[in-house]
């Protein structure tokens, strides 16, 4: 059922998916289901060896409507020896501190 409701990135993961790309970051959007972990659908894989994911949590949604913290959902991927990163909607706000978030967790992890 999850599957037929989220096929294609919403705005919000086409402004990361834009910005990780004019950036050159080692990302790839996988939340249309391409990757399971554990059972579970991250947002974004780390493309190179290293086992890293983004979570891009909306404000609303996981806020108002959340089944599980972000705290739950990194401890859940980190069973599976992935380190996650958890950007939030208003993250996107400003670019610049984005990226920083990102590289700073691609260096430290």
């Amino acid at each position: 059922m999850m599957v037929g409701e989220h096929r294609k990135p919403n705005k919000l993961e086409l402004r990361l998916i834009d910005l990780i790309q004019r950036n050159g970051l080692q990302f790839q959007y996988v939340g249309n289901w391409e990757l399971l972990v554990g059972g579970k659908c991250p947002d974004f894989v780390s493309t190179n060896d290293r086992k890293q994911l983004i979570e891009l949590f909306g404000d609303y949604w996981h806020t108002v409507k959340a089944r599980e913290t972000p705290e739950d959902r990194a401890a859940y991927f980190k069973q599976f020896g992935y380190e996650t990163l958890i950007l939030w909607e208003h993250d996107l706000r400003d670019e610049r501190a984005a990226l920083n978030k990102i590289w700073e967790f691609v260096r430290n992890n």
